[in-house]
């Protein structure tokens, strides 16, 4: 299973889906919006952020789920969501899911309104 957690604030501070045609061809990065947790099969995962827009903004290795989610919260302290079940195995419908969570104005902490919260 993949999940996701949503990075604040909310309302969406980048409601532009253009916005990645203002970025440079191969400059930063842009900022994440949201993570997305993918359990690997040796058991560890890999935890990849993506824009708001949709654009890869990063991924990282951790051994464990737990190591992971840890770090992350470590990271971004209360402007991080609960982290939430997607429903699915499939990393870009998961992506989907998560960035439909965060444009609906995924209230941080609290669940998304579906019923998926881990």
């Amino acid at each position: 299973m993949i999940y996701y957690a949503v990075l604040g604030p909310s309302p969406d501070p980048y409601p532009d889906p253009m916005a990645r045609l203002n970025r440079p061809f191969g400059g930063e990065l842009p900022p994440p919006r949201v993570y997305v947790l993918e359990p690997q099969s040796d058991g560890d995962v890999i935890v990849c952020s993506y824009a708001a827009d949709g654009e890869f903004s990063g991924d990282v290795w951790y051994e464990t789920p737990q190591d992971a989610m840890d770090s992350l919260r470590s990271d971004h302290a209360d402007a991080l969501s609960e982290w939430c079940e997607t429903g699915t195995d499939d990393l870009r419908e998961a992506v989907k899911i998560a960035l439909i969570a965060a444009a609906r104005g995924f209230k941080i902490g609290l669940p998304d309104g579906t019923g998926r919260g881990a």
